[in-house]
């Protein structure tokens, strides 16, 4: 009496959940949460199980996607990536498989690995079919012990694996234009919206204790580079590259792109050493240049962190702070991570304080030109003078470039600021005493000025009024620049070099080599970027770098410049390697006009 009574229990529970999901299929509810539904009860149903689905891909055995909420997002990913050949193992794609010793189950090798490692000791594998008799992915129950279903099992799992089929086939459209809103379909990794979806069912199932969360966004410096040399089939096979990379040493984490060049991750931890150490192996792995023929391109990231519960109580905060912190990152030259911190809130006061008081700057003429001296190596005298903008404001004193001049590129304002540094540096020059004394101006163009309409007659006017010499003034561009638009750069760099002004590459090595643009742009001068000098006393690779950059330069009939010389021993490995001209604080700091004169004199 009490079987027959706890049989119909069970057929009325098996019922109302039955009618539970036809009435979410009737309500348009989306596939990927009816599926969900489904494990939900298939894991009530059935004692001390995970359970997740698997959904079969017409080119491959199962699609890359399971859906799982319950598993840990390591086991769904190491699961969808196993991929098994049809014709070898058709026995995984229409039979049931009831494994209660994994070790002796016909469950591929790969497979049988993932599941004791997380703590397996059975799995039952079942086909779902859809009503036409199609396989269209499979319900894996894994258990952790070793066992068989009994009768009332087989009859719930027969039930629910028959209404996947049902809920997949009737929705089959819809689950293939879900899965592609969830995903991105470059690497394959959820999108943003997928991303924030899963990081509140976490956030939700931490409420309750004391764990840790941390959501790390990172952004890809100069990606554009790529695209705009390698092309945007080499930037793709790029991005897949570093997806894979972050799933490997995010290995535990929720991991996806949340657009163009940047990737987010949630990762819980119990110490922070662990999001350091994390983001320590991402840096290292992506020294190694990605190549393409005779290209190099190094891709470094700028990454901000941001923790739960301190720095966000929801999704939303945690991941606007960290993209705060990321920001912070990259202002501090890129490459680097940042934990948030209340403090970059203030720091962005100030950035809004910096960008209301740089559009009263001009006209209250607060900028003053300082002059670093370019010195020729072999007989110490100066051969140049490198004009650097100084911002004398009022509350906050002499301001260096890093700290405005990102704000003006950003609200158009280094147009006028950057006509009046070129206008009042050449002016200077003019007046410099004694009038015998010849030596080059340098000043920086940024990429904003560089595609000005109308650069080179701005160019012209200010030589004729300033009286210099066309060919004494060098206009300094990055390589970033340069790159972004190659035919746009030729024909731009043939305007100017069509008034006598010199080109110098500035930064030289620090985010794409190539000879392709050293041969075919008009150059005069490459300076090469302090940061190969730093450790050229103890490291010989940075020597040798060194030295090829220096020969390269004369292969090429180009003026070789070093930045950033600020010890005896750098000086002598340049003069060593015949680098014909430097620059740096050994020499001298930049300097206002009137001790640049008396230095002269």
């Amino acid at each position: 009496m009490n079987k027959r009574l706890d049989f119909e229990k069970q057929h009325i529970k098996t019922l109302y959940h039955n009618q539970e999901v036809l009435e979410l299929l009737a309500n348009n509810t989306s596939t990927i949460n009816i599926l969900e539904k489904l494990v939900f009860i298939l894991e009530q149903e059935i004692h001390g199980s995970m359970c997740y689905i698997h959904l079969r891909n017409s080119e491959i055995e199962f699609a890359c996607k399971g859906i799982g909420p319950n598993l840990p997002e390591k086991f769904i990913r190491l699961i969808s990536n196993i991929t098994i050949n049809q014709s070898e193992r058709a026995d995984l794609l229409d039979e049931t498989i009831i494994a209660s010793e994994i070790n002796k189950s016909p469950l591929c090798e790969e497979y049988k690995s993932v599941l004791l490692n997380f703590g397996f000791e059975a799995c039952w594998s079942i086909p779902i079919f859809t009503p036409t008799k199609k396989v269209v992915g499979r319900i894996e129950i894994c258990l952790t012990e070793n066992r068989v279903p009994d009768a009332s099992e087989k009859e719930k799992i027969e039930v629910y694996s028959r209404l996947s089929g049902i809920v997949i086939d009737y929705k089959k459209s819809e689950l293939q234009i879900e899965q592609f809103r969830q995903y991105d379909s470059v690497t394959e990794l959820p999108n943003a919206s997928n991303f924030k979806e899963k990081a509140k069912q976490q956030l939700n199932r931490l409420s309750s204790d004391h764990s840790k969360l941390a959501v790390v966004f990172l952004d890809l410096d100069h990606f554009n580079v790529i695209n705009n040399i390698g092309g945007y089939e080499f930037g793709d096979n790029v991005l897949r590259k570093i997806a894979t990379m972050l799933s490997h040493i995010l290995d535990d984490s929720t991991i996806a792109r949340w657009n163009s060049d940047k990737f987010i991750s949630l990762i819980p931890y119990q110490s922070e050493n662990k999001i350091k150490s994390a983001i320590s192996k991402i840096l290292k792995e992506l020294i190694a240049p990605f190549k393409l023929g005779q290209h190099e391109f190094v891709v470094t990231p700028s990454i901000g962190v941001s923790r739960y519960p301190s720095d966000g109580s929801d999704i939303n905060s945690l991941v606007k702070n960290a993209e705060i912190a990321m920001k912070k990152a990259k202002s501090q030259g890129k490459n680097t991570f940042v934990f948030y911190t209340p403090s970059i809130n203030y720091d962005l006061t100030e950035k809004l304080m910096i960008e209301k008081d740089l559009r009263q700057a001009i006209h209250r003429n607060e900028f003053e030109i300082y002059y670093q001296p370019q010195i020729e190596l072999y007989n110490n005298q100066i051969v140049g003078l490198e004009g650097l903008i100084r911002w004398q404001h009022p509350r906050f004193g002499l301001l260096t470039p890093n700290k405005f001049i990102k704000v003006a590129e950003e609200t158009g304002l280094i147009i006028p600021i950057g006509e009046l540094v070129l206008r009042t540096a050449c002016k200077q020059l003019g007046l410099l005493t004694p009038k015998r004394f010849q030596t080059r101006l340098s000043i920086n163009l940024s990429s904003i000025q560089f595609r000005q309409e109308g650069l080179t007659e701005m160019v012209q006017d200010i030589i004729s009024e300033s009286g210099i010499n066309p060919n004494s003034l060098v206009l300094e561009v990055t390589e970033s620049t340069l790159v972004e638009n190659v035919d746009f750069t030729v024909e731009q760099l043939k305007k100017l070099k069509s008034i006598g002004v010199q080109i110098a590459l500035d930064d030289f090595g620090t985010i794409y080599s190539s000879l392709n643009y050293l041969k075919h742009f008009p150059m005069d001068i490459i300076k090469i970027d302090k940061s190969f000098l730093k450790n050229i006393d103890t490291d010989k690779r940075d020597e040798e770098i060194l030295r090829t950059i220096i020969q390269l330069g004369k292969n090429l009939n180009l003026k070789v410049l070093a930045e950033g010389i600020e010890t005896k021993s750098q000086l002598a490995i340049l003069k060593e390697f015949e680098c014909e001209e430097g620059q740096g604080y050994f020499f001298d700091k930049p300097l206002p006009i009137n001790e640049i004169n008396s230095r002269i004199v």
